[in-house]
């Protein structure tokens, strides 16, 4: 399997050993389209994304710290132990994302369009979001029936998740 790393930089030869994350560090990622690409154990720090899509991609146990996205769009991502920290967002796009156990805090969206569920994992962290747009309000009930049970060709995987 392809990880980020690999695709930034296919020369790149060193081998991780298996108990650290990968670390990006100081690069520029520009225009450029991830389409289901699994992103896991990795760290992205002070890394500029300009242009970026992420098409159904999935992020486990992720750190995105002190990075800043410009431009870019996350469709149908899911964020898994995964957390962004004082990250600047700058007309971005959220839309249809799935967030478990996951947060992104004292980060700075502006001119972003946020879909509800990142809405709602947003508004709970100490975040300062100017001149967003974002589909209608979740209600409580709303939230907690797309979060009840996940179901996949009528098997149930996952229920009640808090």
């Amino acid at each position: 399997m392809k990880t980020l790393t690999n695709l930034i930089s296919p020369f790149q030869t060193n081998t991780l050993r298996t108990d650290t994350y990968e670390v990006v560090e100081n690069e520029v990622i520009s225009a450029q389209v991830y389409k289901d690409l699994m992103v896991s154990g990795s760290l992205f720090s002070k890394t500029l994304f300009k242009g970026v899509t992420f098409d159904s991609c999935a992020f486990y146990a992720t750190n995105f710290i002190e990075s800043e996205f410009v431009g870019c769009n996350f469709k149908n991502c899911t964020f898994q132990f995964s957390h962004f920290e004082k990250v600047d967002f700058d007309g971005c796009e959220f839309i249809n994302n799935t967030w478990i156990v996951s947060s992104i805090a004292k980060s700075i969206l502006s001119t972003c369009f946020v879909d509800r569920k990142t809405s709602y994992y947003l508004m709970r962290e100490d975040n300062a979001v100017f001149n967003c747009f974002t589909s209608k309000t979740m209600t409580w009930d709303e939230l907690d029936n797309q979060t009840q049970t996940i179901t996949v060709e009528d098997h149930t995987l996952l229920k009640k998740v808090a």
